[in-house]
């Protein structure tokens, strides 16, 4: 099965975020932020994930928005996604695409290995990285409300995720029947 790449840089989206948005109404940059903390190039990698382009596109945000991310965090999500997530086979979204799993694979395998899970549905090649998806989509998961501090999907999870996402759900359902006909 072909590997959909959904490993992020590990990364606690809420402490980044956080932390971004005080650099931000503080009118500090994130240089002097990592200067000051002198954190080693690996650390600032995993803390600027999030803020790219092709996931929060946050360095662009404006004050406003930024204010707006502080006030209600899933309310600022909404507005950049007013039709819900939807799901593309692409490197974009990959925290959200990590949320979806850490809720789906909660919610509906609750009792399974989901780090076996992720594995042999193709989303990470190792344990490690399994645990990285699990990790950064629970914790940004919790930032924006869409899962509880046990991962599981809160009412907003499923108002965001109400696209279509069978293209997940179906390599984690093949994952799980190929895991059964192999015990």
């Amino acid at each position: 099965m072909k590997q959909l790449k959904l490993v992020p840089t590990s990364h606690d989206c809420a402490y980044v975020i956080t932390e971004f948005i005080k650099l931000r109404l503080n009118n500090k940059s994130i240089e002097q932020f990592f200067e000051e903390k002198q954190y080693t190039e690996s650390t600032k990698k995993a803390y600027m994930y999030p803020f790219q382009e092709k996931e929060f596109n946050l360095f662009n945000e404006s004050i406003n928005g930024i204010k707006h991310l502080k006030q209600n965090s899933y309310d600022f999500l909404k507005s950049k996604y007013d039709k819900g997530f939807v799901l593309g086979d692409d490197r974009n979204n990959i925290c959200l695409k990590n949320v979806w799993l850490v809720g789906y694979l909660n919610e509906n395998y609750s009792k399974n290995n989901k780090i076996e899970i992720l594995l042999n549905a193709g989303f990470a090649g190792t344990k490690n990285a399994s645990n990285v998806i699990m990790y950064v989509g629970k914790s940004t998961g919790l930032y924006f409300n869409l899962l509880s501090t046990n991962g599981i999907p809160t009412n907003k999870f499923n108002d965001f995720y109400s696209n279509d996402m069978s293209l997940l759900k179906d390599r984690i359902t093949n994952a799980v029947k190929s895991v059964k006909v192999n015990l």
